[in-house]
């Protein structure tokens, strides 16, 4: 990133999201953490983990 991205607003953001999952008798099937990047113009938390949420589910898909 250069000071040309940081002016014009076209960087990228980075959200992370660490996970665990379990079954019913509390066993480890999986954890890890799943990351995605989106665009420094999108500012709506819901328009962030909506656009991010397919990425973070095929992420866990192959996890398990």
């Amino acid at each position: 990133m250069d000071s040309y991205d940081l002016a014009s607003d076209t960087y990228l953001r980075e959200t992370t999201v660490h996970y665990t999952i379990v079954d019913s008798t509390s066993k480890l099937i999986a954890a890890g953490a799943a990351s995605y990047r989106f665009s420094s113009k999108t500012n709506d938390p819901k328009k962030i983990v909506s656009s991010s949420a397919p990425t973070r589910i095929s992420t866990f898909k192959v996890a398990v």
